[in-house]
């Protein structure tokens, strides 16, 4: 592997940004999956993008009890 560059897998197939100070290594690459410089980096953004957007989305309506449990028949 050359070393200029960016996106790396390290021993347990996370994907590394080596340009990132702030380098989260928790999204790993599945066996068999590309590994060029242009796959790493569109996961790495889709894993990122998702954690976002999870934090920005509001969930109005929790998970309630359904009417069929045990305790709603009361």
């Amino acid at each position: 592997m050359s070393s200029n560059c960016r996106f790396v897998l390290n021993e347990e197939r996370c994907i590394i940004d080596t340009l990132n100070s702030t380098n989260d290594p928790r999204y790993r690459l599945a066996k068999g999956g590309p590994e060029d410089q242009k796959d790493l980096r569109e996961r790495l953004f889709m894993w990122r993008l998702r954690d976002l957007i999870e934090k920005l989305i509001v969930n109005p309506r929790p998970m309630e009890k359904l009417s069929t449990s045990p305790a709603s028949r009361r």
